[in-house]
């Protein structure tokens, strides 16, 4: 187990940091003027940072709290962006009402490019998960299998020839 020189956080065994963003927004930056910059505190300890496995939400200063979401878990992410250039992230997992989180105050490019590096590794994970269950089973179904997902808009065409790639030296 690390720890992320940036963030603090606390990182798996060979796992990877791909996004880390701050919560950052005019709402923040008002918040900053109002409070004489004692939010400041506040605000530089709350992060989000996306793995090649986990979305991690770190927040606090004395009463530390860091919460990980893996992204194998993911369903859907949405992005909604106001007239004022900030956004926030909905993430769905399989929960329900209960399994969605939301991600607030971040300018709108960042909440976009959260979103779509959530989105991007949680379909990565899926696949990797889906080749690996099938093992050493039909490697034609699971190439047709790949193809339908990328016909679909799942995987774009990189994506589906790094798997393909996996795929046919693991069942050579």
């Amino acid at each position: 187990m690390s720890i992320d020189e940036q963030t603090g956080v606390r990182l798996q065994d060979e796992e990877k940091v791909l996004l880390a963003l701050r919560e950052t927004s005019w709402e923040g930056t008002l918040a900053k003027i109002v409070t004489l910059g004692l939010y400041v505190l506040w605000w530089n300890v709350k992060w989000y940072v996306v793995t090649d496995r986990r979305l991690v939400t770190k927040k606090g200063i004395f009463s530390k709290t860091e919460v990980a979401l893996p992204l194998h878990f993911v369903q859907d992410v949405s992005v909604h962006c106001s007239p004022y250039n900030t956004g926030s992230v909905k993430i769905s997992t399989a929960g329900g009402p209960e399994g969605v989180s939301r991600i607030k105050s971040l300018k709108a490019a960042d909440a976009r490019q959260l979103a779509d590096t959530i989105m991007s590794q949680a379909r990565r994970i899926n696949v990797d998960v889906v080749s690996t269950q099938r093992g050493t089973g039909d490697v034609s179904e699971a190439l047709s299998r790949l193809a339908s997902l990328r016909d679909t808009g799942v995987l774009t065409e990189a994506e589906f020839a790094e798997q393909k790639a996996r795929l046919l030296q693991s069942g050579s």
